[in-house]
């Protein structure tokens, strides 16, 4: 009977003790994580499906959205016109020039009797070679491009027809002669093969892209080794662009000065010019059209400024012109920027704060890393709510290396964010992209509307909306102790700091002329200045920032050009990364006719690559009148690896020609898809030049002489469009404009040259005849 009254009491005492655990008061943060689940389940709601149908449809039916295409100024105007529809203030345009090539421009492909005739769409330039031409010629067909598929074809003097899913073999048809190459559009395709049409080297070979659907008459002529003309006007051309700005102001007065900044870029990259409809990039204007038609009905703390951005596709222009406007008005800081680069093929959501356009040191987003541990810790609770199965479905921290996932993993791709410009300019800014998602026709003609999958987009937009509860609500007071706290200061860009910098390169683009003057400065108007980045293409983004120099004196001008401070002193992944310029000068045939010297009065006294260390740098780019030859297969055959150093010669002295310049492929090979295996020589016309190439160990690799028994030390190639009088040998083997079978040549060369020091050993009774046998087998 005790036992039973003793287990009756421990039963009420456990009782007791539930109801005073359930009694007990909650805690402030849960009390407020009560309001913002059930504020996530409002705004989950809210978001509109048919909203953002909307702005899809109306932005895709503008065509192509090229930055200073009228594409993109539509949709700038349409991104404003919303924003006036959903009450948003101060509304104003930050316009600016862009150098890009003309997205309007359209070839014809036709029959040389005159038979048929198809539109061509020039591709992206190489490097700043357009493909400007008029050019006639067997039409042939070259399937994959494959050395194997072209042997037994006549290619040299032929316009190539090729599949466009071929890789990077069109140098294939280029080496072997080919006046064109057009590539037939394909059913299905990956951003790869686009990003192996970009060219960092100024190859003179056009190439153009034929839509399937018209092609037939074109394979005939193929089929039949008919001829074919090809006729083509793609310059670059200076457009406008702009960002768009309006303002949603906020409820609490005291926050004013704390205001939250989104910035959407809405133009698109393809890399056939004039098909860059950039369907995926419709998203992140839908996205943040949504958010800000649920804010203006919902109140928030603090302000919301909204950017609507052209040229992101243009080495991030749209945001470098933003932030170089800010410093330049010394605009009041803001707490944060939000960049979007959203996809459709999946949900979940990453925070970023770093990308591969400048890849800089790692103090230079540290003050965001605490923002991304707490927008992580709202995602676990966001995520049951948002029927994510886990919270990495909604929002991850690739900042702080969630799951123990290196920051560029989560995207299996080489990227380009906006953020990094306000990072590395000392403001506060993430960009909030899509993960695990390789974004596979960027940069493709067949990056369309039929392609995306809206409700990804939706699932991506509520979980923005959840998150900018936070930024907009949630305070910023030190020493709060509370999870609904933004751990930020109030910041704004700077031109120089300790840790990052956001510099301005200008100048001008001259050449020397020693009848007026002593030092290089005749301008050379309309050229066109390049400052190169380690990335050729970035998933959208082209690296190499272009501009077209202004007025008769030829001057340029780059902004958001990252100083030595951004990088750690020494190697590393994060070393520092040298400024390089160039400049050139397009002929109207579209060939250069004025390219960077790397003479006496060029680079060696005005170098144009070098340590940037202040925030303002002027500097002359100076450029000489030449003819360009074109090289292919300049890999070392022992090590497998691109031959990267070179010595050009005069034949006529051995040493440095006057005037000279050579252009290779120096992107950063361990982040680029392919190591571009050429070059192109630019040499003052009819000159007679010598090549040497190793590949930075010390040893010569690659001998381009013309030696022979009689003249062993070699008598140099004539350049593209010497004269051939009285040329002899192999005199003349470039003056089409490529230097054929680079192999083969420098195998012939050195065996010219041994040969002759094995003729003068022999004098001297030095033989050997394992070495004859060596040279008699050669």
């Amino acid at each position: 009977m005790r036992a039973r009254l003793a287990a009756f009491l421990l039963l009420l005492a456990g009782a007791s003790f539930c109801g005073a655990a359930e009694d007990k008061p909650k805690t402030p943060d849960e009390i407020q994580g009560e309001r913002v689940a059930q504020a996530y389940r409002e705004l989950a709601a809210s978001v509109d499906l048919d909203q953002i149908e909307r702005t899809f449809r109306d932005v895709a039916a503008f065509g192509p959205r090229l930055a200073g295409s009228k594409g993109e100024a539509d949709t700038l105007a349409y991104a404003e016109r919303r924003f006036r529809e959903l009450g948003l203030r101060g509304i104003r345009r930050q316009t600016f020039r862009v150098t890009v090539p003309d997205p309007d421009a359209v070839g014809q492909l036709s029959a040389s009797d005159g038979g048929w005739k198809v539109p061509v769409f020039p591709m992206w330039p190489n490097l700043v070679r357009t493909s400007t031409c008029d050019v006639q010629g067997r039409v042939v067909y070259g399937g994959d491009g494959s050395l194997e598929f072209l042997s037994g074809r006549e290619v040299k003097g032929s316009i190539v027809l090729m599949e466009f899913n071929s890789a990077g073999r069109w140098r294939n048809a280029a080496k072997l002669g080919a006046k064109a190459v057009v590539f037939l559009s394909p059913r299905q395709t990956l951003r790869m093969e686009a990003e192996q049409r970009f060219s960092s080297v100024p190859l003179n070979v056009p190439r153009f892209y034929l839509e399937t659907r018209l092609a037939g008459p074109v394979l005939e002529a193929a089929m039949a080794g008919r001829t074919a003309r090809l006729v083509c006007d793609q310059k670059w051309v200076v457009r406008e662009s702009a960002n768009v700005i309006g303002e949603l102001p906020g409820t609490d007065r005291s926050l004013a000065g704390e205001a939250i900044e989104l910035f959407v870029p809405v133009d698109s990259m393809c890399v056939v010019p004039k098909l860059a409809y950039g369907a995926e990039g419709i998203g992140n204007l839908a996205a943040a059209l949504e958010v800000v038609r649920i804010y203006r009905q919902r109140e928030h703390r603090r302000p919301l400024r909204v950017i609507a951005s052209g040229a992101h596709a243009l080495a991030l222009q749209g945001a470098r012109e933003y932030v170089d406007d800010w410093i330049r008005n010394d605009r009041p800081a803001t707490l944060l920027t939000v960049t979007l680069d959203l996809a459709s093929g999946n949900r979940a959501l990453g925070v970023f704060g770093r990308g591969f356009f400048v890849d800089y040191r790692w103090e230079v987003h540290s003050a965001v890393a605490s923002l991304a541990r707490i927008l992580r810790k709202h995602a676990e609770r966001m995520a049951p709510i948002l029927g994510a199965p886990d919270p990495r479905n909604t929002i991850s921290d690739t900042i702080n290396q969630q799951d123990n996932r290196w920051w560029s993993n989560n995207i299996p791709t080489r990227f380009a964010f906006d953020c990094e410009m306000f990072l590395m300019a000392s403001a506060n800014a993430v960009t909030i992209a899509t993960i695990d998602e390789s974004r596979p026709l960027v940069d493709t003609p067949l990056d369309t509307l039929d392609r995306v999958n809206r409700l990804n987009i939706l699932r991506q937009t509520q979980t923005l909306a959840c998150a900018f509860l936070h930024l907009l609500n949630d305070t910023s007071v030190k020493g709060a102790t509370t999870d609904f706290r933004l751990d930020l200061e109030p910041a704004k860009p700077k031109r120089m700091t300790l840790t990052g910098g956001f510099a301005v390169v200008e100048g001008r683009v001259v050449r020397y002329d020693p009848l007026k003057s002593f030092v290089p400065d005749v301008p050379v108007a309309g050229s066109l200045a390049v400052n190169l980045n380690a990335n050729k293409t970035m998933m959208g983004v082209r690296g190499d920032m272009v501009t077209m120099t202004e007025g008769e004196q030829a001057r340029f001008r780059f902004v958001g050009v990252a100083p030595t401070t951004c990088y750690y002193q020494g190697w590393g992944s994060n070393w520092v990364r040298p400024t390089r310029l160039a400049a050139f000068h397009i002929a109207p045939n579209g060939e250069i006719d004025q390219a960077p010297a790397d003479g006496l009065r060029g680079s060696m006294d005005y170098p144009r690559k070098f340590e940037l260390k202040t925030g303002f740098k002027s500097t002359p780019i100076v450029v000489f009148p030449c003819v360009a030859t074109n090289f292919y297969d300049l890999v070392d055959p022992q090590d497998l690896k691109a031959l990267t150093d070179f010595q050009v010669l005069d034949a006529a002295t051995d040493a440095p020609p006057e005037n000279f310049g050579f252009f290779r492929d120096d992107k950063d090979m361990r982040i680029n898809t392919e190591s571009e295996e050429t070059a192109v020589m630019f040499t003052m016309p009819r000159q007679r030049f010598k090549l040497l190439m190793g590949t930075g160990l010390g040893e010569v690799r690659l001998i381009l002489t013309n030696a022979d028994a009689r003249h062993p030390a070699g008598k140099g190639y004539l350049a593209f469009g010497a004269s051939t009088i009285g040329a002899t040998g192999r005199d003349a083997i470039a003056v089409g404009g490529v230097f054929p079978f680079v192999a083969l040549q420098t195998a012939r060369d050195i065996l010219a040259i041994n040969q002759d020091r094995l003729d003068k050993f022999s004098k001297y009774r030095i033989v050997s005849k394992g070495v004859e046998d060596i040279q008699a087998t050669a």
